[in-house]
C-alpha cells in the first residue's frame, strides 16, 4: 500500500495561469503550485467568496 500524498492534486485550472497545477495546500486550501503563477490563490479565493442572497427579487429591495 502506497502512502497518500501530503498535498493531493485537485482537478482543474488555476483562474489567473491557467495552469493544470491545482492541489490541496495546507488548511484544505486549493493553491496553484506553478511558481510563475501571481495569484496562486485564486481557485480557493473563487471557492469562498461569498455568493449574493439572489432569493430577493428586484424591487424588494430597499
Amino acid at each position: 500500500m502506497t502512502q497518500p500524498s501530503p498535498h493531493p492534486t485537485v482537478q482543474g485550472r488555476c483562474p489567473t495561469c491557467r495552469g493544470a497545477s491545482l492541489f490541496l495546500g495546507t488548511g484544505g486550501h486549493v493553491t496553484c503550485a506553478r511558481l510563475d503563477c501571481p495569484n496562486p490563490c485564486a481557485a480557493d479565493d473563487l471557492l469562498h467568496r461569498r455568493v449574493p442572497d439572489v432569493t430577493t427579487r428586484i424591487g424588494d429591495a430597499r
